[in-house]
């Protein structure tokens, strides 16, 4: 069902995936598994953000986030600090609040520590290269030139053209 939920949202019918989410939300609230009732509360965040409602959006990915916390699940938490750092980083190209930018940076930085120690991320190279432009707007040129050199060097080692 979670499959077919992503899916939904994946062919551009975030009505349908959204009703399914929440259906299977339920159902996960009923077993009662904390980990699993996070990964609904991240997938109806992540059809929310998509829909621009990124406030929404924010509130699920918090309420995860509290969840993921209480089993330590390393996996979670890093999905939901890089989302938390694509809100932070929307909302400072938006708005150009510096708050907003060292948010971005922090919860992308969270992400990457994460992501690193997990080993499994293959697209970490895009996560650093987030990281040096956050850097680059926050007037941080040597940090930005670090993570760009660091998130090229992985995008030429793993051939992925798009980020290089």
């Amino acid at each position: 069902m979670n499959l077919e939920a992503v899916c939904l949202l994946i062919l551009d019918q975030p009505d349908e995936s959204i009703k399914l989410h929440y259906t299977i939300l339920k159902i996960r609230e009923g077993l009662n598994d904390p980990e699993l009732i996070a990964e609904s509360l991240i997938n109806i965040g992540n059809i929310f953000y998509r829909g621009q409602d990124k406030e929404q959006a924010i509130q699920f990915y918090l309420k995860a986030q509290k969840l993921a916390l209480k089993k330590n699940n390393q996996r979670l938490l890093a999905t939901i600090a890089n989302n938390l750092g694509s809100y932070y980083n929307d909302k400072y190209t938006e708005l150009k609040n510096k708050k907003d930018l060292h948010l971005a940076i922090k919860y992308t930085k969270e992400a990457i520590r994460r992501k690193e120690n997990l080993k499994v991320d293959k697209n970490i190279e895009n996560s650093y290269l987030i990281l040096a432009q956050l850097y680059y707007d926050s007037g941080d040129l040597k940090a930005a030139y670090t993570y760009a050199v660091k998130g090229e060097k992985l995008a030429l080692l793993r051939e992925n053209d798009e980020a290089v």
